[in-house]
């Protein structure tokens, strides 16, 4: 039994037709609490960007434990672990686009577990609290080296 889908749009250039079960959310800025409730409900993050180098869409929904499916375009394939996270499919591919999403949407506790790697990933790998320190000692360390090359 195929259960009912809905489609929410984070979108200010949305069409502004659309049948009822497709919501438009416009508006919404990176982190808003309303954003954020959005990835949580969500089975899935769908980006089937054809030109997009970097994917932040992609990183707060997974910070949200929301796997995605998204093309393979720009660093975009870079933020999702194809068959862990998310799905990662060619662009302009609709076929395996449309069987990404058909396996979370019908498959609750895959997609819950591909959330959790994702967030875990974000958390691990993509976090201003993790990565600023390495940053700062990674340009500590050049810094360092020049002085003693000079």
């Amino acid at each position: 039994m195929s259960r009912r889908r809905e489609l929410d749009i984070v979108s200010d250039t949305a069409p502004p037709d659309v049948p009822p079960s497709v919501r438009v959310h416009r508006g919404l800025r990176p982190n808003a609490p309303e954003l954020k409730a959005l990835y949580r409900a969500a089975d899935a993050l769908i980006h089937p960007t054809t030109a997009d180098l970097s994917g932040w869409v992609v990183l707060e929904a997974g910070a949200c434990s929301c796997p995605a499916v998204v093309t393979a375009t720009g660093g975009v394939p870079e933020l999702v672990e194809d068959g862990r996270t998310g799905f990662v499919v060619p662009v302009g591919d609709d076929r395996r686009l449309g069987d990404a999403i058909e396996r979370l949407v019908s498959d609750r506790s895959a997609a819950a577990a591909m959330g959790e790697h994702a967030r875990r990933r974000i958390e691990e790998r993509f976090d201003a609290r993790t990565n600023v320190p390495r940053i700062l000692d990674l340009m500590k360390r050049s810094a360092d080296a020049a002085r003693a090359r000079a």
